[in-house]
């Protein structure tokens, strides 16, 4: 397992400003908040990407990227929105492997309205996901299918909905993002949806929350428990990256350093 920080925790910083900003930290393992402000994905230059690549080989990163998310719904009722999201999702993964990260996160969908179809929704998400596969894997890059939504734009009734997304589509480019917070307010059991995952869980999101919101809070802060993700994690060998994907307005660096001081003292308890 490698912990790694997303570039959410400054996420109103321009991408080269918060990678030299968590690298001046010491962090090695840095996933690249891969959409506006951070970076505009849809018109990312060849100077954008020679810059995150050389600011990568001078501090020894290993990057990983979340994908184009903002306004982005893959499985949208509305044909022509999933088009469009296959269009950014492409986007988004050739500038994952330009900079040489080989996993993207992508989201898994909300129900565009609570009155239509959960199995709809699941069957529009996987085969947007699924649209994207061959050039990712042509280019060598794994699509993380993490699990988004609570509420009433919820469509994962329970962990096998978010597992079936990636069985569905059935490409060894096609894995596992475990949001912990979000799977908090989906009332998912942390442990279970791990063991669930298995080989194809590639990468997590890591933070808390109130239980009433996605708060992306510091782990010290909310309900969520992090004992059964160290001990799941371990159970089936996890070797990708765990995200701490916090977001803090103010005391940034104490927030990051009290979260992962947490998280490590779990895992070297357990």
């Amino acid at each position: 397992m490698k912990l790694s920080i997303n570039t959410l925790i400054y996420l109103e910083e321009p991408y080269d400003r918060a990678l030299e900003r968590l690298a001046a930290q010491g962090y090695k393992a840095i996933e690249l908040f891969g959409d506006t402000p951070t970076i505009d994905y849809s018109c990312a230059t060849a100077h954008d990407i020679a810059t995150i690549c050389s600011l990568r080989d001078r501090y020894g990163l290993e990057l990983s990227m979340h994908g184009p998310c903002w306004d982005l719904n893959p499985a949208s009722a509305n044909r022509g929105h999933r088009d469009d999201v296959v269009v950014r999702f492409l986007e988004g993964v050739r500038l994952a492997a330009a900079i040489g990260a080989d996993t993207m996160v992508v989201h898994s969908g909300l129900l565009s309205d609570s009155k239509l179809s959960r199995a709809d929704a699941l069957r529009y998400a996987a085969d947007t996901i699924a649209r994207c596969v061959p050039e990712a894997e042509r280019l060598g890059v794994t699509l993380a299918v993490e699990n988004v939504g609570y509420g009433a734009t919820c469509m994962l009734r329970d962990v096998s909905d978010w597992t079936g997304l990636a069985e569905a589509i059935g490409s060894p480019a096609v894995g596992l993002a475990l949001d912990v917070g979000h799977a908090t307010l989906q009332g998912f059991d942390l442990l279970a949806a791990i063991r669930a995952a298995g080989p194809r869980l590639k990468h997590l999101h890591l933070h808390s929350n109130s239980g009433r919101s996605d708060d992306h809070w510091r782990f010290d802060e909310g309900v969520v428990d992090f004992r059964p993700v160290v001990q799941g994690l371990k159970e089936i060998g996890f070797t990708g990256c765990a995200s701490v994907e916090i977001y803090a307005p103010t005391r940034r660096e104490e927030a990051l350093e009290a979260s992962v001081r947490l998280f490590e003292r779990l895992w070297n308890e357990a």
